[in-house]
């Protein structure tokens, strides 16, 4: 058998030494990696998670301060549920200016916000017709009045037309 030098075997005992060290290192380099990873990933969803709990806190703090405000606009639109009663309504206005009144070509247009538009038609005096017709511009809701048109028959007997469309709220609660 062959003696080995001391010096080889303290210089392959050392290369070896050095490899253990450089495979060691870059295992915890690895690990480190792995850990600040890690520890990013974390940052992140905290992150997130209280931007979410942030806009919540805001969200119903917002509401909270904006109920009284959104229920006064509310209250311009017409809720979906009564528009029939609506129209009940516009024929007592007929009645208490003391005209007669043909409600038709209702036009129903769907949406978060519902438009709908009523074809009215009233017969009566002048000033009786008219007087309808301005009652409708003072309905407490978000409407309008259009095309109106006034014609005179005989026995002084005028009828009016007009296209009147009511903005309906959808109720989203």
């Amino acid at each position: 058998m062959k003696k080995i030098n001391t010096t080889y075997a303290l210089a392959f005992f050392s290369v070896l030494v050095c490899v253990g060290a450089v495979f060691l290192l870059v295992s915890i380099m690895g690990v480190l990696g792995d850990a600040r990873s890690f520890e990013r990933n974390i940052a992140e969803r905290t992150a997130r998670a209280e931007s979410q709990f942030l806009t919540a806190r805001f969200s119903a703090r917002f509401r909270a301060e904006t109920e009284e405000a959104r229920r006064e606009a509310e209250s311009h639109f017409l809720p979906e549920a009564d528009i029939a009663l609506f129209i009940e309504e516009v024929e007592k206005l007929a009645r208490l200016a003391g005209v007669s009144l043909e409600v038709g070509g209702a036009d129903l247009k769907p949406g978060n916000v519902i438009t709908f538009s009523l074809l009215l038609r009233s017969r009566g005096s002048f000033s009786s017709t008219f007087r309808f017709l301005g009652l409708l511009e003072t309905l407490p809701y978000a409407s309008s009045v259009d095309d109106v048109v006034l014609e005179r028959e005989e026995m002084g007997n005028w009828n009016g037309i007009a296209h009147l469309t009511v903005a309906s709220m959808r109720d989203t609660r």
